[in-house]
Order: structure tokens, then C-alpha cells, then sequence
């Protein structure tokens, strides 16, 4: 995160006002201090980095799940 970041030319407090979030979040994300943070935030967050989230096709694992 941290390198996408500097590679923009961003500082911290540019990314948060891009993303809408607090400076302080950024911050903690990048130093690993954040605990807990909703989707809507990382979303945002990745989307101004040019970063997303991909998860992975479980469709056949949940065939194996009992209802």
C-alpha cells in the first residue's frame, strides 16, 4: 500500500481526502495498527491505489457443505 502510494506522489493526507477516509486510517493500515475496518472503506482505499480485492471461486467447495 504503502509503495502504490509514493509511486502516485500521494501523502497520506491525499490518499485519505481521495478516499474519504481519515488520515489516521491510512496511517494505521499502513503500519499494521488497524484492528478492524469495513469493506466500504478498504474499497474505496484499493479503488484510488488501483488495487482491488479478489476472492476466489468457492463454488465447488460449498457443493460439498450439508445445508
Amino acid at each position: 500500500m504503502v509503495e502504490r502510494r509514493t509511486d502516485k506522489g500521494w501523502t497520506q493526507s491525499e490518499l485519505a481526502k481521495r478516499a474519504g477516509v481519515h488520515r489516521v486510517t491510512i496511517c494505521n493500515l499502513e503500519s499494521a495498527k488497524v484492528k478492524e475496518l469495513g469493506f466500504s472503506k478498504v474499497h474505496a482505499i484499493l479503488s484510488q491505489l488501483g488495487a482491488e480485492i479478489a476472492f476466489p471461486d468457492v463454488g465447488e467447495s460449498r457443493k460439498n457443505l450439508k445445508p
